[in-house]
């Protein structure tokens, strides 16, 4: 530690490891445009695997924490849905599931989460679950935000419906 200008701060010259700065640096390599996908999907894997819940979490309820907090949950969440959508693109519909739940049990009312898996269980023809999730989509929607689903979302319901997706 060193004692700069009445504050304390970390020693820049030390060789330490913070999760929050490798979290980071992960997300950003993972979301450069115009790379290898594959390349793109370990960085975000990385990234999802260093997240360990709320920062801070030891002082919930100071404000100085709430602001820091909400944007690590939201810069992760960002990860989560771009890691779907990369799963989804790649054809790795489990993997694509298993990530666009967790998207949904932090913000419910994520639509495009709502769609992942819609197309996930699309694709492993589990096109009753794909429907029931677009039904859950819209009670959400209706239920939080007063608001129907976005046009692509009802469109791909019917698309699956009538079994044009696979």
């Amino acid at each position: 530690m060193l004692f700069v200008d009445g504050g304390y701060l970390l020693n820049p010259e030390l060789d330490l490891w913070v999760d929050l700065t490798e979290f980071e640096e992960h997300l950003a390599a993972g979301r450069r445009r115009g790379g290898d996908l594959r390349a793109s999907v370990r960085r975000l894997e990385a990234a999802e695997a260093l997240y360990r819940g709320p920062l801070f979490e030891d002082d919930l309820y100071e404000d100085w924490t709430i602001t820091p907090r909400q944007a690590l949950e939201d810069r992760y969440i960002d990860a989560l849905a771009v890691l779907a959508c990369h799963y989804r693109t790649l054809g790795e519909a489990r993997a694509c599931i298993r990530v666009s739940r967790k998207v949904l049990a932090a913000q419910p009312m994520y639509e495009a989460a709502h769609r992942h898996l819609m197309h996930a269980y699309a694709r492993l023809d589990q096109h009753h679950l794909a429907l029931r999730q677009y039904r859950e989509c819209v009670s959400v929607l209706r239920s939080e935000l007063r608001v129907p689903p976005a046009p692509e979302t009802t469109r791909l319901n019917e698309l699956i419906r009538l079994r044009r997706i696979v």
